[in-house]
């Protein structure tokens, strides 16, 4: 059987309270759930094993996706780690980096522009 140790996916941080990159760096009840590590808090988390494959065939799609589509920025959106988007305003690409909920209950992403460097916009703002 081939070990899953090693692997690295994003995936929901209970400790940080938004999307991070985890570590995989074990395996537990015979196989059948995935010990991952944060690699912003260290905290552990473990998910099922079908649920972790899911995440690295999910990783993979994306690697293969055609990395010229850039997503408008508009703060009502949703986006996801990865994602490459445009902000009009500031005529500057991106991609997300890391998704969190602010201390006022705001989600937030920040993203690492390509002229401006990185920045923290907000997401998902009911109007």
């Amino acid at each position: 059987m081939e070990s899953l140790r090693g692997g690295v996916v994003v995936s929901y941080c209970k400790f940080c309270h938004s999307d991070q990159t985890m570590k995989s760096v074990g395996e537990g009840f015979d196989g059948k759930i995935i010990w991952l590590r944060c690699v912003e808090c260290s905290k552990m988390i473990f998910l099922k094993k079908e649920d972790y494959e899911a995440l690295l065939e999910n990783k993979k799609l994306r690697a293969n996706a055609n990395e010229n589509v850039y997503v408008d920025y508009e703060p009502t959106k949703k986006f996801y780690v990865g994602q490459l988007l445009y902000h009009k305003v500031w005529n500057d690409k991106g991609e997300v980096l890391k998704k969190e909920i602010t201390s006022s209950g705001q989600r937030a992403i920040t993203v690492a522009f390509d002229r401006l460097g990185k920045r923290v916009l907000v997401e998902n703002l009911n109007a």
